[in-house]
């Protein structure tokens, strides 16, 4: 159904407007005419109306509203502990944590028990009956096991006549050839966990040293271009991030990868001491770089409109 007063609209510039409908959080990016237009009662504007109405309406935007699905459909498994990164705002690693390893028979278990809760055999849909995502840590720290998990999850869900789809969360810093062809050949889907371009992604995102690991990816990027441009990106929205979202998403775009994701700081583990040091003074909104937020300085629905906006342009 077709509601014109259900869309909100923001100039993002460039001649273009973005539009979302509130009710579903649809979006589209538009050109400035076709705003007009949908205001437009004048009777030489009603077929091209109904035309951007139409097109509107082909790519979603007057959908129906998400409806979250009644049966599990994703596990994540934490394969390791350990990173050979040293994040500052990392949520892993509290206290009482110790850098272990998951064991196989654990991870099949909880595989084979999600299995079990997984809806009904996906008939004619996209996406499969249970997707398992492979965390860490750095979980290619343990590629070996990921191996092990992979073939053996894609054996159970056969035996449950389901079908499994698996992804690494991963900082990339690892990625060799094994790698890439196992990935290849078992369908083995990938993301990569950075903050943008070097002067933003180093300020939090570094090794135990604490150096910068901007250049691992870029390392990647130039060895294996094809398979790091079909990884989904995700950056952690934190002060040194949040006046940048547009920066970042265009960065990566130019960088080639078609899919950014974000995330809000979560004061957990590591990051509970940048917390702590925060709450303890007040955050510099005049620079670009100041401390960690533990929770967003602007209102969510603020964020999530300059995510959404970062990610059409």
């Amino acid at each position: 159904m077709v509601n014109v007063n259900s869309l909100s609209s923001v100039d993002v510039g460039l001649g273009k407007t973005f539009l979302i409908n509130r009710t579903s959080g649809r979006w589209a990016v538009v050109a400035h005419e076709a705003m007009r237009l949908l205001h437009s009662t004048e009777t030489a504007d009603a077929e091209p109306r109904r035309a951007l109405l139409e097109q509107l309406a082909a790519k979603g935007v007057f959908n129906a509203p998400y409806s979250p699905p009644a049966n599990l459909n994703t596990l994540i498994l934490k394969v390791t502990k350990k990173c050979n990164y040293g994040c500052k705002y990392c949520y892993d690693l509290e206290a009482d944590d110790a850098w272990i390893d998951i064991k196989l028979e654990t991870a099949m278990a909880a595989i084979d028990e999600a299995l079990r809760l997984a809806h009904a055999p996906n008939t004619g849909l996209v996406h499969p009956d249970l997707g398992v995502i492979l965390h860490g840590g750095e979980p290619t720290l343990r590629f070996d096991l990921i191996k092990q998990i992979v073939i053996e999850g894609r054996r159970l869900a056969k035996e449950y006549g389901k079908t499994v789809s698996f992804s690494v969360q991963s900082n990339l810093s690892l990625l060799n050839d094994d790698m890439v062809q196992f990935s290849y050949e078992n369908d083995l889907a990938w993301g990569v966990s950075m903050d943008g371009p070097p002067e933003i992604n180093d300020k939090f995102r570094v090794l135990h040293s604490g150096r910068g690991t901007y250049s691992y990816f870029d390392r990647a990027l130039e060895k294996y271009p094809d398979f790091v441009r079909k990884c989904g990106v995700m950056t952690t929205v934190t002060s040194a991030t949040e006046d940048h979202l547009l920066q970042i998403a265009r960065h990566f775009r130019d960088c080639g990868l078609s899919v950014w994701k974000w995330s809000l700081f979560q004061s957990l583990g590591v990051a509970r001491k940048m917390a702590a040091r925060r709450s303890s003074t007040p955050p510099r909104r005049s620079t670009p770089h100041g401390t960690l937020c533990a929770t967003p300085s602007r209102p969510v629905s603020s964020m999530v409109l300059k995510s959404v906006r970062c990610s059409t342009t």
